[in-house]
């Protein structure tokens, strides 16, 4: 009966949102308009320069690989807060020194959402309140519709306030967090003062179809995009669906439906760097880390060998351990 209330109270929230009121506060395909000019949005200087992949000496023209590189070394944030201080107004300058005490009293408190790092997950968020957001994830490489895994930074936290956070467009129609599974969390400063690592948080957890629709929430067209009906191909395993006589595969097919993570927490210092995720990030440089490692030690040479499978699409070299007696 409590989840069944819970779940209420977050379609009633759903229902009444006044969409003008609401802010983009984070968007990573997107340019921020919070920068008077895009130069000081990002820094050319930062960009990390990638060799072009080459073959016999010559320069490979593969349009996968020549993409816009998104790589910087640093990037300032999205949003950028308000200072009010002696009356005036005015976006504080990432650039600019912060003051040694700081009154919060008279700063933006609208969280900074950050997830332009390495495994990092989410493609939007939105201020519908005061400490209430929601939450737009990209969905995995080459798909429409396979959406599971967040990771992001939240900072310019405050202590002890209850922030409400709504991902909306996951797309199984049920999940551990309506058993009981809470979102992992990992602060800062917590981190710093009493060594806490991970952990999991929230209250208030529930996980619900919404009435979000596919085209608003990614600017895409209904089923085909033509208005054309689709239907589930005959003898495919739910592999592939029917859409204008020919096939489509599953994971491009959108969503019938799509479903919202709700959750609310708190936290216990100010100003605090956040990491949210559904689980344990292990990342590409850990297990390049891992493997390094593995193969440092002094039996490996007899019982291992390290080698390059392929190329990912994102031109990283897929790695393959050999173990056995050589």
């Amino acid at each position: 009966m409590l989840k069944m209330a819970i779940v209420e109270d977050y379609r009633m929230r759903e229902n009444s949102r006044v969409i003008s009121l609401a802010k983009t506060v984070y968007d990573c395909e997107k340019e921020s308009p919070y920068y008077k000019t895009l130069m000081e949005y990002i820094d050319p200087e930062a960009q990390i320069r990638i060799q072009r992949p080459t073959a016999n000496g010559r320069l490979l023209d593969n349009p996968k690989l020549s993409q816009k590189n998104r790589y910087y070394k640093e990037l300032n944030p999205w949003y950028v807060p308000y200072q009010c201080k002696s009356g005036k107004q005015g976006r504080k300058s990432s650039k600019a020194p912060e003051s040694p005490t700081p009154n919060l009293a008279d700063e933006d408190d609208v969280l900074i959402f950050e997830s332009r790092f390495e495994s990092g997950n989410l493609k939007k968020a939105i201020q519908l309140d005061k400490n209430e957001y929601e939450l737009v994830l990209k969905p995995d490489y080459n798909t429409k519709n396979y959406t599971q895994w967040f990771y992001f930074k939240i900072s310019n936290t405050r202590k002890y306030r209850e922030y409400i956070f709504h991902i909306i467009n996951f797309v199984k129609p049920d999940s551990q967090y309506n058993d009981g599974m809470m979102p992992l969390v990992y602060s800062t400063m917590e981190a710093e003062k009493s060594n806490l690592g991970w952990y999991r948080a929230g209250y208030d957890i529930a996980y619900y179809q919404n009435n979000q629709p596919y085209c608003k929430i990614f600017g895409e067209s209904q089923a085909d995009g033509k208005g054309g009906s689709s239907g589930q191909a005959q003898g495919s395993g739910g592999k592939f669906t029917v859409s204008n006589g020919g096939f489509v595969a599953a994971n491009q097919k959108e969503p019938s439906a799509l479903y919202t993570l709700s959750f609310k927490f708190s936290l216990k210092h100010d100003k605090d760097d956040v990491y949210v995720a559904m689980c344990y990030p292990y990342t590409f440089t850990d297990m390049l880390k891992f493997t390094d490692a593995v193969c440092k030690q002094p039996s490996s040479p007899s019982i291992i060998r390290r080698t390059t499978l392929c190329k990912t699409l994102a031109g990283n070299n897929l790695e393959m351990l050999i173990i056995t007696n050589f």
